[in-house]
């Protein structure tokens, strides 16, 4: 990342698009001031076509111009309340390996998007406590919790559900969380414009 000359893609800036690794480049063009697309990738065509319907329409939406807008059954997990902020985020890992680098992610008055492959519940639990540490929860207005695919089970027993293990993180700060958006690792991966300033709304019924 820090070999790459932006000058050209500044003066001619286009949509950079991705999740997963990509979320690097996420992070790296909001801090040169440039909205991304987290959404699927050409690799997400192998999926079977009926599971990627929604993950190709909220795409074609974000690259036309169109409002994204989404409406979730709720989880008993999420936690009530209306936070409005920029967008960002993306995956866990690459989140915390930016930590001390020029692509550091800022979070101060923002809405957080997480989602993760892979990993260990103990993992994903040192992730956060590091990211606190970090204090990138300080002053964030939201949290956006998309997939959690393939949890590796550990000899040792977590004893609670991911979703219980990050509201245990977190459980010191008040803004609104939302648990089950679809998108991350899964066929079903609704586009999000990374730098977009937002509303989330999480309630009883709906979010």
């Amino acid at each position: 990342m820090d070999q790459l000359d932006f000058t050209a893609f500044k003066n001619n800036p286009i949509w950079i698009i991705g999740y997963s690794d990509v979320t690097a480049f996420h992070y790296h063009m909001l801090g040169l001031g440039f909205e991304t697309i987290h959404a699927m990738m050409g690799t997400s065509m192998m999926f079977d076509p009926e599971k990627t319907q929604a993950s190709k329409e909220t795409l074609r939406k974000a690259l036309l111009g169109e409002e994204l807008s989404y409406e979730l059954s709720p989880s008993r997990y999420n936690v009530v309340g209306t936070g409005t902020g920029e967008l960002v985020g993306g995956n866990l890992t690459i989140l915390l390996t930016m930590l001390g680098s020029d692509s550091q992610l800022d979070t101060d008055g923002k809405i957080l998007f997480i989602e993760e492959i892979g990993e260990y519940k103990y993992h994903i639990d040192r992730m956060l406590q590091s990211l606190k540490r970090a204090g990138y929860f300080d002053n964030l207005k939201g949290l956006v919790v998309g997939d959690m695919t393939n949890i590796k089970k550990n000899t040792t027993v977590w004893g609670t559900s991911i979703e219980q293990l990050i509201l245990d993180a977190v459980s010191e700060y008040d803004f609104p969380i939302l648990f089950g958006f679809p998108a991350g690792h899964e066929p079903d991966n609704r586009a999000l414009i990374m730098g977009r300033k937002i509303k989330l709304i999480v309630n009883e019924t709906t979010a």
